[in-house]
Formats: structure tokens, sequence, C-alpha cells
């Protein structure tokens, strides 16, 4: 790994495998090592949850777009969600 940003840099086939189904994929992965340090009384939520990513304005250039992470179904999960992981970049081609 060349940077820590690698682990929140994903490419179009990540996002794209993400918007089909946001439990594969690399993010797909980071999510499940998230959703396996929530506490005992949301765990029980998360399968009830729908992630999706929306675009951060104003985090965007000509090589990279930022994304945070959002959690439909349980805002609290997404907090939690978002203390591990703050944003996404999308890697323009």
């Amino acid at each position: 790994m060349d940077s820590p940003y690698d682990l929140v840099t994903i490419s179009k086939v990540d996002f794209d495998r993400f918007q089909n189904d946001p439990f594969s994929g690399k993010i797909g992965s980071i999510l499940h090592l998230v959703f396996d340090e929530l506490p005992k009384d949301l765990k029980q939520c998360a399968k009830f949850t729908d992630p999706h990513l929306r675009p951060i304005e104003g985090f965007e250039d000509k090589e990279i777009k930022g994304y945070e992470i959002t959690i439909r179904g349980n805002k609290r999960i997404e907090r939690f969600v978002k203390d591990y992981i703050p944003f996404i970049l999308l890697k323009k081609e």
C-alpha cells in the first residue's frame, strides 16, 4: 500500500459494484469490518440498513471526487460508520 488513502480510494468499478450491491466489493468489505465493530444493541439493526454514497459538495477536482457513506434506516449506525469512514475518494479515469 503506497498511501493510507488507498483504503478510502475506489475506482469506477468499485463504485458501480457498490451501486448494485452495497455489501460486495471493496466498499462492502470495509462496511463489513465496521459493522463487526458495532455495539451489541446496534448489530441487530444492521441487517435493516440501506447504505448509499452521497457526493460531498466542493470535494472534487480533476482527479478525484469525494463521497460520504449514508445509512438509510438508522442514523446511529450512520454516525458510527462515519467515525470509521469519514469519506470515500473516487478516482476519475
